[in-house]
């Protein structure tokens, strides 16, 4: 977690486990009161960090990472918290993993 901060955004929004590495990407963007999108790609150029740092992955981390995958973590819902005013509320749904 960047700076070790508690706050609702700036978490970990999915990590992933394998080859010796556990990294995290996060995503900034607050729930609204209807379903929206987003993708997470799986490259080393769209912000993935080592567990616990700031730390960038590189290419070689990644490829070590996907090529041994043991471990998807998706953080998938805001419930109760005191992050976004009096409409806190969130879910997951449709997730889907594209091998392309």
């Amino acid at each position: 977690m960047p700076n070790g901060n508690l706050n609702c955004l700036g978490l970990p929004a999915v990590i992933i486990e394998g080859g010796g590495y556990c990294i995290y990407t996060v995503i900034d963007r607050k729930p609204g009161p209807t379903w929206s999108s987003f993708s997470v790609v799986l490259h080393e150029t769209t912000k993935w960090y080592h567990s616990g740092t700031t730390q960038r992955v590189n290419a070689q981390e990644m490829q070590a990472v996907l090529f041994n995958l043991g471990q998807i973590k998706i953080r998938g819902g805001f419930l109760d918290t005191p992050c976004f005013g009096n409409e806190n509320n969130g879910g997951l749904n449709q997730v889907v993993l594209n091998l392309e």
